[in-house]
């Protein structure tokens, strides 16, 4: 699965990575033509609803 967490006020991929690490949730790509988008792929469940507590969390 990918998705866009940046929703209307987008934050650069970069801060979105370290602040997403701080809550042991890595995410691996983004690109210098997309600052504001990252590549995020789950691989069980279990990862996702991890992952979507942080973006809660982080209020991202």
């Amino acid at each position: 699965m990918r998705l866009n967490i940046h929703g209307h006020h987008p934050l650069p991929s970069k801060e979105v990575q370290a602040a997403l690490a701080k809550e042991k949730n890595a995410i691996g790509r983004s690109w210098l033509i997309w600052t504001t988008r990252s590549w995020i792929t789950f691989g069980s469940a279990a990862e996702m609803a991890a992952f979507d507590a942080a973006v809660v969390r982080l209020n991202l």
